[in-house]
């Protein structure tokens, strides 16, 4: 706390070795710290006469007797205080603390009126920190200024900022040295100097209508701290860091004119003179001034008087370490330069010249003829006028720039390497010597890349979701329009599925997004595809794939190649053999699928869980045998397969074996007979009748359509095996007991030569023994029991029909319609009840139909001797004889037989007639087929039925 009789902490301060700063120290700082360290600094407004305690005079220590005479501010001028207060602290590290006197407590800083007439000259004084006198830092204004405006911007504000700047710390710059030269001793660089700005002197002209003018003259004195004060004031107390520390605009009044220094913390920051019709010059730099154009009037015409040297010269500073980075000009020829950092420079309307000076700029030319120069980074141009000039004058420092051009023809300025097109009609890009990259539009483009090696892309120049077609070695695109290329050596395609192809040279081509097929054409190329399932064409023992992400966004691709050796490179899946002759082809560390081509092709996979598939390398119907136990394959020339895990046919029909690996085997369309071998296999037979052989638990067999799927059948040596959705068929090889259970489909189950448990499933399913039976011995099985007996004892759940083996087979149904086949051998079938169909196959067999409305169907070659069956129970009412044209030749028309072609009666034995094929002798039950009717040959029996029975035509039916 300061009394009227103390004062606060200050220190000396030693010079900061920079000239334009030390010009302005007073030697004492207030606070008890360094230079550059911030402190709290409280001001107070004295009241008049007795309501303000002030020390002796003896003991004040000011030469003069300013108290004797002191006055207060009125509440306007200590407003105005406030603000000139705030201006200071927004630079610096400082608290400027308004304190309210009393007896016992006052500012550091007392502000207030003296008719002291030593004052008279002046507007006023004030007196460096000190901690030992009491008028350390007081501010003694004329009592003449008590009812001037003291508002920013007037003279009197500039004078009150500039007796602060005294109070805490500053001198003026031509007291003591070291000091500033004449040049800058002036207001452009500090308001604590006593000359003017050099351009200081507006005139104001009133016109008062009729020809009657008047006109007044005033100095523009600065609004705020200026250029030098700033460094200063901060190198006493160091930098206020949130001043405007956010993102601002700095805008400028056309008719209000002013000198002022910017002070800006941080953020993204714009200098504007969007609302200026006089040409400006704004000068982001810092320490650099601005001309922001506020013109004097002029006289009127004929008139005389002082010249007005204000015209917005030098009236806009930016402080050092200041950083603004966008500057927008009006409608004038305006001048924007940048700074070190990426800024914006858009000159609007008007023939502007803009110089980004370091850093990767943007320059906006806007309306009008514009010169734009980048200078150093990486610099956009905006180029909208046929005559706007773009100029880079360093091909290194300069960086890489880039053109965005909306005219319909555009030629690259030296030293600028890439343009953009962004007119949505036909338009015209061409390069320099350079290597360009010139980006299409979505017109009609005629893009020629000059001298250099140079790259046409169309990243940004398609609409819609349709790729791009190009081609060096036609010189043209579609897909964006139909473009023109000449002299263009690399493409890049779009964010779509684009087709790129390259000539005989050595080309780049890069995908960029999509789906894209990339092809170089002769030459060495080098090829990105970029995200997305790209296709790649090698055809040059120099092309280079590159993919540059392993992510899901790589998407899956697939090398096509010709060359007789090709590797495939990281990131990159797939490759294809498309050479005739012999050629190899390596995979990498991912899983690869390796497809092989016609001739003799060593396929090595590499590292990784790899595949080769012969999906495309067969030529022909013939399928391909492929073995990973052997590390060979045949039928699409002879392959050596090294590294592979897994196979894939052809769609023919092949057969693909497995090692002691868990192999995925993928049949692919026709007919496939899959083996995985030991190990947990996959297989997958694809459409055809595919073969499954399963002699691992882990095995798994998958069908994935039950249309083209075809009927399937799967050889299992394994204990237990059930068969997956949409495969139809198993057969037990396993000579043990084994068990077998079907799914939903009609199953066809394989008895082995154990005892094996024959489950269906759901569906209407058979078992068969036509491979189950070792010896001579038949199968004795029954529905009704669901069991069976003579090739092991076999239990029977949830079949329906049964088929015999090559021997004698008793094979009984239950109360179902059952289907009941012997095959092979003299068998015997019992239908039991239901309406069973009864096929008894080659042999001498008993049929029996048991109840229920049964069919008994002939269907092999009839001899007496050797195949003529008994049927025993066949009933006129209910049973019904099925007879197969393709063996009863005679019998042509399908369905009911031909009243005329049966002939029935005691002791008839041959035909009557030429149509007499079917003859039935009541008095004996036979019954037989005459292939010639009357012409003879005599009639073979077929079966023998019960006597007498009243058979007639109604009881056959032909199929």
């Amino acid at each position: 706390m300061t009394s009227p009789t103390s004062t606060m902490p200050a220190s000396a301060v030693a010079n900061s070795g920079d000239m334009l700063v030390d010009a302005l120290l007073g030697g004492m700082k207030w606070g008890n710290a360094g230079a550059g360290v911030g402190a709290t600094i409280g001001y107070s407004f004295p009241g008049a006469g007795g309501n303000a305690v002030w020390a002796a005079p003896a003991a004040y220590g000011s030469p003069h007797n300013e108290p004797a005479t002191a006055s207060a501010l009125s509440p306007a001028n200590q407003a105005a205080t406030r603000l000139a207060m705030q201006a200071w602290a927004n630079l610096a590290n400082l608290s400027l603390v308004e304190v309210g006197e009393s007896a016992t407590d006052v500012g550091d800083i007392r502000l207030a009126h003296t008719a002291d007439p030593a004052i008279a000259p002046y507007w006023g004084w004030s007196l460096y920190p000190n901690d030992y006198w009491p008028a350390g830092g007081d501010i003694w204004i004329n009592v003449s200024q008590a009812t001037t405006d003291w508002s920013s911007g007037t003279n009197d504000f500039s004078s009150l900022l500039h007796e602060i700047g005294h109070s805490l710390g500053l001198k003026h710059p031509f007291d003591d040295q070291p000091v500033l030269p004449p040049s800058l001793d002036n207001e452009q660089y500090t308001l604590m100097a006593y000359e003017s700005h050099p351009h200081g002197l507006f005139r104001d002209v009133v016109d008062h209508g009729g020809g009657s003018y008047s006109w007044t003259y005033f100095t523009v004195t600065p609004r705020t701290p200026m250029l030098y004060d700033i460094a200063a004031i901060q190198y006493l107390y160091g930098a206020n860091t949130s001043y405007h520390s956010g993102d601002d605009v700095y805008g400028f009044d056309p008719e209000s004119p002013f000198f002022m220094t910017i002070w800006d913390a941080g953020g993204i920051d714009t200098l504007s003179v969007a609302n200026f019709s006089r040409a400006c010059t704004l000068d982001l730099r810092a320490g650099h001034f601005s001309r922001i154009a506020i013109e004097s009037d002029p006289l009127p015409a004929g008139a005389s008087g002082p010249v007005a040297t204000y015209d917005g010269t030098d009236n806009l500073a930016i402080a050092f370490g200041v950083l603004i980075e966008t500057a927008i000009g009006g409608s004038g020829g305006d001048l924007l330069i940048g700074n070190s950092a990426a800024n914006l420079l858009d000159g609007g309307d008007g023939n502007d010249t803009l110089d980004g000076a370091e850093g990767g700029d943007t320059l906006k030319g806007g309306g009008g003829v514009d010169s734009m120069s980048g200078g150093d980074g990486n610099d956009f141009y905006y180029v909208d006028h046929a005559g706007d000039v773009v100029s880079e004058t360093s091909g290194a420092a300069g960086g890489i720039d880039l053109v965005f051009t909306t005219v319909a023809s555009y030629t690259l300025g030296a030293h600028v390497e890439n343009a953009r097109i962004l007119a949505t009609g036909a338009a015209n890009l061409t390069g320099n010597a350079l290597d360009n990259l010139l980006y299409a539009g979505i017109g009609n483009n005629v893009l020629d890349g000059g001298t250099g090696s140079d790259t046409v892309t169309w990243i940004s120049g398609v609409s819609g979701a349709s790729g791009v077609t190009a081609s060096l070695a036609s010189g043209s695109a579609s897909g964006s329009g139909n473009d023109t290329l000449i002299g263009i050596e690399h493409l890049i395609g779009s964010s779509n599925a684009d087709r790129l192809t390259g000539n005989g040279n050595a080309n780049r081509l890069s995908g960029g997004l999509g789906n894209d097929t990339l092809d170089g054409g002769a030459g060495a190329d080098s090829m990105t595809g970029g995200d997305g399932n790209d296709f790649y064409y090698v055809d040059h023992a120099g092309d280079v794939v590159s993919e540059t992400s392993a992510a899901a966004a790589g998407g899956i691709d697939l090398v096509f190649t010709t060359v007789a050796s090709y590797t495939l490179g990281a990131h990159v899946e797939n490759a294809r053999i498309l050479a005739t002759g012999a050629a190899n082809l390596t995979g990498n560390a991912l899983d690869n699928l390796l497809y092989a081509g016609i001739g003799n092709n060593v396929l090595d996979g590499g590292t990784g869980s790899d595949t080769v598939t012969w999906v495309s390398g067969v030529s022909g119907a013939s399928g391909v045998t492929a073995s990973l136990a052997s590390g060979s394959a045949s039928g699409s020339g002879n392959d050596t397969l090294i590294g592979i895990e897994h196979l894939i046919g052809s769609s023919n029909g092949d057969r693909l074996t497995g090692n002691g690996n868990a192999n995925r085997l993928s049949g692919g369309l026709g007919n496939d007979t899959l083996d995985g071998g030991a190990g947990a296999d996959s297989m997958t037979g694809g459409d055809g009748n595919d073969f499954y052989y399963v002699d691992h638990a882990g095995d798994v067999v998958s069908e994935t359509s039950a249309a083209a799927g075809g009927i399937d059948l799967v050889f299992t040596t394994i204990a237990s095996y059930t068969l997956g959705a949409h495969v139809e068929n198993a057969r037990i090889l396993a000579t043990g007991a084994a068990n077998l259970t079907g799914n939903a489909l009609d199953n066809l189950l394989y008895a082995g030569i154990g005892n094996n448990v024959l489950d269906g499933g759901t569906g209407s399913d058979t078992v068969t023994w036509v491979s189950g039976a070792s010896g001579a011995s038949g199968v004795t099985a029954s529905l009704a029991s669901g069991s069976a007996s003579g090739s092991g004892n076999d239990t029977l759940i949830g079949i329906e029909h049964l088929i015999g083996s090559s021997n004698a087979d008793r094979l009984t149904g239950n109360g179902n319609a059952n289907k009941l086949s012997g095959g092979l051998g003299n068998d015997t079938l019992d239908g039991g009840g239901g309406a069973d169909r009864l096929l008894g196959g080659l042999g001498n067999d008993s049929l029996i139909g048991g109840s229920g409305s049964d069919v008994f169907r002939f269907d092999t070659l009839p001899d007496a001797a050797s195949n003529r069956d008994t049927i025993s129970d066949f009933s006129v009412p209910d049973d019904t004889i099925e007879l197969e044209n393709a063996v009863f030749g005679s019998l042509a028309a399908t369905g009911t037989l031909a009243a005329g072609s049966f002939r029935s009666g005691a002791g008839f034995s041959s035909a009557a007639d030429a149509d007499d094929f079917v003859i039935y002798d009541s008095s004996s039950g036979a019954l037989s087929y005459d292939a010639n009717g009357n012409a003879g040959p005599a009639p073979v029996q077929i079966a023998t039925l019960a006597a007498g029975l009243a058979l007639s035509h109604l009881d056959f039916v032909v199929t």
